[in-house]
């Protein structure tokens, strides 16, 4: 067996082993998740802290598998006969698939389970539908349409307005419609993407071929169209079974949802062509040296410009603001300064660890000015609803969980809201939220949900607020103290990692070992990831301990 033909073998190996062993850890999470929801049928909570863990560990797994096929294109590329480029399409091949499957095993286990769930839930959620509310006044019993929102019901007998508060158990129960149907059309994403790994493959052999890099032609491009409609419809058709709305709001949904598809394809020459669409960027001048607003040494500005423009590419009024704002003229003059610094600093340099964490730096600024730029264009999305700002749904929201029912119709009080108002208000906010793709809503929900300051370590949660920018990220240095030290958010991430194989209640796991909540734990991760993200030193400390801690939790059973 040749060198080459050894690099490969030991690659397959080890993607056999590092598959098998994430089969084996959704197999064994199974069980817990079974014993789960037969215990908790109306409590969708600990198995969310299931989900959790399960997928941080896929994580893990993927940046397993990334850094074996890292090595293994290494040891191909010393190899260095003819056999090695061929040998390398196959290995990435495979690596492709693998993370494919990673991905399709995970949207299979945490869809099952979502379904479980709500299959268990359904004689709860069907017992308090049919269940009439006694009227406040004369105690005659009222037949309410729905028991999954809050509402105002007149009384049949006494006319008297009775404020009627949303069913928890129902209101869970259509609130995981959208779970449900990501759940039971796996099959459709699943075949859009083979579609686009199966022309990836077409690539792949025709460069093997010919030396050349091929189009994709328009006719794959309709049929990639084609399976992303069909998987959105299918998508809001099931939804709908759980949750009915009405054909227009169908549509809406579905339109939104194909928003990013086609600003993606719309940066596809082959598609503009097609479309009749001119080019979107003009050639840069051949031999032009031009710094543009940039120096030489400006690494991670460069970076920063870079990522941001790409990221706005196929918005073509925000792309001309993006090149106002940094300092160039048009596309053609980024074009330009983009090619004399990767030339001037060539291939090597540009590889080195020094330039990718100044890339992995550059990444919160972007998504900042990305977030920033799309937020002004997009500011009529946060009008306020009814009066009630998305600041105050969020800040609200960050309440529900630690309030008695009475304690939280006072607040509602204080924000001039009664129940039904919220229920209707609250709803309507969760809607927009879902069908807005650009993100402007769910950053600010996020930020002020964050620094709302609820719980033990509500101070953490405030400084992080602080330092995010308008693209979700925390750039700004942190103010106050952490909420618990770096070891001690590794051992709590390590051992719900273990409760998660062992089926345990992460929940319950969680205030009898460490004395907090899953809220605290969420103020605990968002305040440390701000910080890896300024550190990269910390993420492999962060996978080293959490793995030390696993093993100690899982031995200590």
């Amino acid at each position: 067996m040749t060198p080459v033909h050894q690099i490969l073998a030991q690659w397959q190996q080890q993607v056999g082993q590092i598959t098998s062993r994430f089969q084996q850890t959704l197999e064994e999470a199974s069980a817990g998740c079974r014993q789960l929801v037969d215990r908790n049928p109306t409590d969708i909570a600990p198995l969310r802290n299931v989900f959790g863990a399960i997928d941080a560990h896929r994580k893990e797994v993927e940046h397993a598998l990334s850094d074996a096929w890292r090595q293994t294109e290494d040891g191909l590329e010393a190899a260095g006969d003819g056999r090695a480029n061929v040998a390398h399409d196959e290995g990435e091949r495979q690596y492709r698939y693998a993370a494919m499957w990673l991905e399709e095993q995970w949207m299979r286990f945490e869809g099952h389970w979502n379904i479980e769930q709500v299959q268990a839930m359904w004689p709860h959620a069907q017992a308090a539908l049919q269940r009439p509310a006694p009227c406040a006044r004369c105690g005659q019993p009222m037949q309410l349409a729905t028991r999954a929102q809050a509402q105002t019901v007149a009384c049949p007998a006494c006319r008297a307005q009775n404020q009627v508060a949303a069913d928890p158990v129902c209101a869970i129960y259509f609130g995981m419609a959208d779970s449900v149907a990501l759940g039971q059309t796996v099959d459709r994403w699943l075949a859009k993407r083979r579609h686009e790994l199966s022309w990836e493959d077409q690539r792949v052999a025709t460069h093997q071929r010919t030396g050349q890099w091929p189009e994709e032609p328009v006719e794959s491009l309709k049929q990639l169209e084609r399976l992303e409609l069909d998987y959105q419809q299918a998508l809001v058709s099931t939804r709908s079974q759980m949750d009915p709305c009405s054909p227009e709001q169908q549509r809406s949904f579905v339109e939104g949802r194909m928003r990013p598809f086609y600003d993606r394809m719309n940066r596809n020459a082959v598609w503009r062509r097609a479309h009749g669409m001119p080019p979107l960027d003009v050639a840069a001048t051949e031999g032009a040296v031009d710094w543009g607003p940039l120096r030489p040494e400006a690494i991670d500005d460069f970076y920063f410009h870079q990522m941001l423009l790409e990221w706005l590419q196929g918005d073509d009024a925000l792309y001309a603001k993006a090149l106002a704002r940094l300092g160039y003229r048009d596309a053609t003059h980024w074009k330009i300064v983009e090619r004399t610094f990767l030339e001037h600093w060539g291939d090597d340099e540009i590889g080195s660890d020094h330039f990718q964490e100044a890339a992995s730096r550059a990444v919160a600024r972007a998504m900042n000015e990305r977030g920033a730029l799309m937020a002004q264009a997009n500011s009529h999305l946060l009008n306020p609803i009814e009066g009630v700002s998305i600041e105050t749904v969020a800040g609200l929201m960050a309440r529900v969980g630690s309030t008695p029912e009475d304690g939280f119709v006072k607040l509602l009080a204080g924000q001039g809201l009664g129940l039904e108002t919220w229920a209707r208000v609250s709803k309507a906010w969760m809607a927009r939220m879902s069908s807005d793709t650009t993100g402007t809503i769910a950053t600010a929900y996020s930020k002020a949900f964050t620094g709302a300051g609820q719980g033990q370590f509500g101070e953490a949660g405030k400084a992080v607020a602080a330092a995010t920018g308008a693209g979700g990220m925390a750039t700004d240095a942190l103010g106050g103290e952490a909420p618990v030290s770096f070891e001690r958010y590794a051992e709590i991430s390590g051992a719900m990692a273990a409760w998660a194989k062992q089926g345990k209640d992460i929940s319950a796991g969680l205030h009898a070992c460490f004395r907090i909540t899953a809220q605290d734990f969420s103020t605990i991760s968002v305040y440390w990831s701000a910080k890896m993200a300024d550190d990269f030193s910390l993420f492999d400390r962060m996978t080293e301990l959490t793995n030390e801690y696993e093993k100690q939790y899982l031995a200590s059973a």
